[in-house]
């Protein structure tokens, strides 16, 4: 799934439209420690690998670019359509939220 989810991550929509209102919101600044630097947009009630789940009912290696592409741009559209929640982190209170995840 991890093309999916660069495709998605990489969306200027997702950012314009779900991300960049959520910086806005917590005022460029982490939630956690109000550090201004290295920010992240963490989805705080459904995480990222629950929602590619919904969209993603088959084998993504046998998928082509065109099929991945299409599930990504439906992944932003549920973001944006379903006001999915998230908060604005820094890079290090992010990485104790998903110490297995080198976000550095």
């Amino acid at each position: 799934m991890s093309e999916v989810n660069s495709l998605v991550r990489s969306s200027s929509k997702l950012y314009k439209e779900w991300k960049y209102p959520i910086l806005v919101r917590d005022k460029f600044q982490c939630i956690k420690c109000k550090n201004t630097e290295k920010l992240h947009v963490h989805h705080d009630k459904e995480t990222m690998s629950s929602i590619v789940k919904k969209h993603v009912l088959t084998d993504i290696d046998n998928m082509d670019f065109d099929l991945k592409r299409e599930i990504a741009d439906k992944i932003v559209e549920y973001h944006i359509n379903n006001e999915v929640s998230g908060v604005t982190l820094c890079v290090k209170c992010h990485g104790e939220l998903h110490p297995s995840l080198n976000f550095e």
